[in-house]
């Protein structure tokens, strides 16, 4: 199983630990064993131990392990802030919550018809004492009216007129009743016309506040998107730096891996190079002169320059000292053609000191690059062979050649004979 085993992505990109790592396969594998033999606490156990290693690097894998969440300073995933739920109490808006709405709709659907009953009527009533008033009063008039004619004795035709009278009134009330009727509509009417503004007034006030409940709640969750927004943005630049981080890394190494093997393949070709350059050297006891070409001696021995020449510097008398056959056969010369010259190269490298003031400016060059491999590669590996090889291609003088062994730490008549 661990053969075929792949990590999640999530996992491979941010634990940087191989030990953490192979801890992750170990519980993956035990979820799955779990998983396929149905223990559901093994696959919860395996599941937890897993997440535990991911907290150590601030992220939960999630339900299967392949998701990216960051975590707070706790261990659990970060979940979505509904806090701004409870500033608004009920999630859901409660229309008409007094109930007034209701009941005056539920009135108006349910009213009772207009229907007008005069007995019932108050200002009817009022209209029938009146007119019942002036009716006696018509008849008595009538009446007193007659029975003076007739000398205090009603006659037949007297209550007659009497009678006509009082109907008169009486129909004049009667006369009325539309009118009231016509009146208690328009009051019915006026007083529909009122419960539907009261209404009106109610359902105004209500979506009212249901519009102010509403402002509130989409700016407050809009608050809360803008703060999820906010946190996303903030787990995707920590997420892009990680990974920026991660193939910064990547990419500092492999540029080691590549300058290490630079610097391998350089040191191979510098040593077969050496190696060739000993090959063509050893075969008639050549030396190299000031100018970068030989000289051989007649009995093939060495040729110690840098003998001859300190043993010239200390007789006060170079020129002179050099001229004399006893002093350069001591030192395996033959002839004292060009040696003086030779001395002079050799003096101006002795005076140009430990910085180089006496090299040309091809030298100066070969030798700044020296020091820069030097701290490159943190050694001198390789630094002699470069030498040589400058040197055997007429690059440095003898002196220079010298100068540059001597100042990097190596024996010149080693690399030189």
């Amino acid at each position: 199983m661990a053969d075929n085993f792949k990590h999640k992505n999530t996992d491979l990109t941010l634990i940087n630990d191989s030990g953490d790592l192979d801890l992750i396969r170990q519980y993956t594998e035990a979820y799955n064993k779990a998983y396929a033999e149905g223990d559901k606490a093994g696959q919860q156990a395996a599941h937890d131990a897993a997440e535990k290693i991911r907290a150590k690097y601030d992220y939960s894998g999630g339900v299967d392990g392949s998701e990216y969440i960051k975590l707070g300073t706790g261990a659990s995933p970060a979940k979505a802030d509904t806090s701004w739920l409870d500033k608004l109490g009920d999630s859901n808006y409660n229309y008409d919550q007094s109930g007034q709405i209701s009941a005056k709709l539920d009135a108006l659907l349910n009213r009772t018809p207009f229907s007008y009953d005069a007995a019932s009527d108050p200002l009817y009533q009022q209209y029938r004492k009146q007119y019942t008033r002036e009716a006696d009063r018509s008849a008595e008039d009538v009446l007193g009216k007659a029975a003076v004619m007739t000398g205090g004795m009603p006659s037949t035709a007297a209550v007659a007129a009497s009678q006509q009278a009082s109907d008169y009134q009486m129909s004049q009330m009667t006369d009325k009743i539309p009118e009231l009727q016509q009146l208690a509509y328009s009051m019915y009417q006026d007083k529909l016309s009122g419960d539907r503004a009261d209404l009106n007034t109610l359902i105004g006030l209500e979506d009212n506040n249901y519009n102010r409940w509403l402002a509130d709640r989409n700016y407050l969750y809009q608050l809360a998107r803008d703060q999820v927004g906010d946190q996303q943005a903030a787990d995707a630049l920590a997420y892009q730096k990680q990974q920026d981080k991660l193939n910064y890394d990547y990419q500092k190494e492999r540029d080691a891996i590549e300058d290490a093997r630079y610097n391998a393949e350089w040191q191979y070709k510098l040593q077969q190079a050496a190696q060739a350059a000993a090959g063509k050297a050893s075969g008639g006891g050549s030396r190299r002169t000031s100018g970068g070409g030989t000289r051989s001696g007649a009995t093939g021995g060495a040729m110690d320059y840098e003998g001859l020449f300190a043993a010239a510097q200390a007789s006060g008398n170079p020129k002179s000292w050099l001229a004399q056959k006893a002093n350069y056969q001591k030192y395996g010369f033959t002839s004292s053609s060009g040696l003086y010259s030779d001395y002079e190269n050799w003096l101006e490298g002795q005076n140009g000191g430990n910085d180089g003031g006496g090299l040309s400016s091809s030298a100066s060059r070969i030798l700044s690059s020296l020091e820069k491999m030097k701290t490159q590669t943190g050694s001198n590996t390789g630094i002699a062979n470069t030498i040589a090889v400058y040197a055997d291609q007429g690059k440095l003088t003898d002196a220079e050649a010298r100068y540059l062994f001597s100042h990097f730490g190596y024996d010149p008549d080693e690399w030189l004979e």
